[in-house]
């Protein structure tokens, strides 16, 4: 019975260390030649990442020595018995310590993208704010071990196996000198969860922890969930407002496409540990974007909401709406008062809603959407009668 074992690798001065055996209890020389070639063939990896050329030499006990030439570029490897060859066809690898130097690899890149430092773009201006290069957060600052089974048994040859397609449309908020995202991670199957990234920067160096937020499913479990506003209420809770997304139990048969959009509310108080609420209710048949204000307006919760007709479509939706819940266990409003309309041929024509929870400035109330920045003042006059919209504004 023989073992054999790699002692080295050498190209584009790289040396991998001496390994574990990679392959034990080999009879012949005839079988430790078959067992070379399933290891190359198998373990596959950094040769092909790195288009490494070079000798491998690997050893059996007793009087045979054993050296093997690969070229991947060649696509073939040369496996030598003493004076005795034969050549088998290379598929594109390299040999145990493939898996730990890939590992490595992907960590290395992983580090270098969080570390990156993000400039401002000195070639963007146009008087109202800065641009920086880099985008925050990306589909690539997903943790290696959300992406990939790191166990070399289960996937010897690194394979992604839970792609992430995109980081996008993040609730942001400022706790303790940090700053952090609850974005939403869309994989490669369409369907989203909410990660949580924090940095000190707020432009750079975002990292997401270890694991996706846990957000326990209502009482009508939903499709998908994303899309999630941050709001620090006065009440003492941090609330995540979020879309949920279902099947449109209406739908006639053979429609897979149509979806009914609700909105969707979990409160929290440390960012990780979230209480499920029942869903925001009201008077319209769908709602996307909803927003919850920071403050109780007269004593009751205030949202910004967005009513649509259908998961697209806004139909009769007339843009970004005002109301009021006695409560938020449940969330129950009244009827919505339209404070910024959709208009035709403007940026706001089809879709228009609230983006960030407004922020109370000297001059009023500075609220945030996707297309746009604003300034509106609430005047609150007696039992709400009537709420108005006024201020400079820069589309």
């Amino acid at each position: 019975m023989a073992a054999v074992w790699l002692l080295g690798v050498q190209g584009h001065g790289r040396r991998m260390a001496r390994g574990d055996a990679i392959y034990q209890d080999c009879p012949s020389s005839m079988e430790v030649t078959r067992a070379v070639r399933k290891t190359v063939e198998e373990e596959l990896a950094v040769a092909a990442a790195h288009d490494l050329r070079g000798i491998v030499r690997a050893e059996i006990p007793g009087p045979i020595r054993m050296e093997c030439e690969f070229r991947v570029g060649a696509k073939r490897f040369d496996i030598i018995f003493g004076s005795s060859a034969a050549r088998c066809v290379h598929i594109s690898g390299v040999m145990k310590s493939s898996h730990s130097a890939r590992l490595r690899d992907l960590v290395a890149r992983h580090e270098a993208l969080i570390a990156r430092p993000n400039e401002i773009d000195t070639r963007w201006e146009n008087g109202v704010f800065r641009r920086y290069v880099h985008p925050v957060l990306t589909a690539e600052h997903a943790p290696v071990y959300w992406r990939y089974d790191l166990d070399p048994a289960s996937n010897p040859r690194l394979l992604e196996r839970l792609g992430v397609n995109a980081a996008m449309n993040a609730g942001a908020i400022y706790l303790d000198g940090t700053f952090f995202l609850v974005a939403r991670m869309e994989g490669v199957d369409r369907k989203s969860f909410f990660g949580l990234a924090e940095s000190r920067t707020g432009t750079d160096n975002f990292r997401l922890r270890d694991y996706p937020l846990q957000i326990p499913e209502g009482d009508d479990p939903a499709t998908n969930i994303y899309d999630m506003r941050l709001t620090r209420h006065e009440d003492g809770w941090i609330y995540g407002v979020f879309c949920v997304e279902r099947k449109d139990r209406n739908a006639p048969p053979g429609d897979t496409s149509s979806a009914e959009a609700q909105c969707g509310i979990a409160r929290t108080k440390d960012l990780t540990t979230w209480e499920r609420l029942p869903d925001f209710r009201s008077p319209s048949p769908q709602q996307r974007n909803v927003v919850l204000h920071p403050e109780f307006v007269g004593g009751k919760y205030a949202w910004y909401t967005r009513p649509q007709d259908g998961f697209i479509d806004a139909g009769s939706g007339g843009g970004i709406g005002w109301a009021l819940s006695d409560a938020v266990d449940p969330a129950v409003c009244g009827p919505e008062k339209i404070i910024d309309s959709r208009i035709y041929h403007t940026i706001k024509e089809v879709k228009n809603g609230a983006g960030a929870p407004p922020v109370r400035t000297a001059q009023g109330w500075l609220s945030l959407t996707p297309r746009r920045i604003q300034y509106h003042r609430v005047a609150i006059l007696s039992r709400l009668r009537s709420v108005s919209a006024s201020g400079g504004r820069a589309e």
